[in-house]
């Protein structure tokens, strides 16, 4: 899981986190909430969670590609160029 954990009341701000209703969101909210407004957008996961429960709701939320962060960053924006120049 993603923790992306705001100022929130401390178990409580915990809580809105897992139940997805936090101030800040992960990468599947995001991802789900980029599709609503653009549901062709092309969404690819940059995470070290890639072989988890995590990484799957990602994909369920629409991402198309999970990179592992074992992946130089370098590396991974170059893949990302030669998709954008296809």
């Amino acid at each position: 899981m993603d923790l992306n954990l705001s100022g929130e009341k401390g178990m409580d701000g915990i809580q809105l986190h897992k139940e997805g209703k936090g101030k800040r969101i992960d990468g599947a909210r995001a991802a789900e909430q980029i599709l609503k407004i653009n549901p062709d957008a092309i969404i690819w996961g940059y995470t070290a969670w890639s072989d988890t429960e995590w990484a799957e709701k990602l994909r369920k939320a629409g991402a198309k590609r999970i990179v592992k962060r074992l992946v130089p960053f370098k590396e991974f924006a170059e893949m990302v160029a030669d998709f954008v120049k296809k």
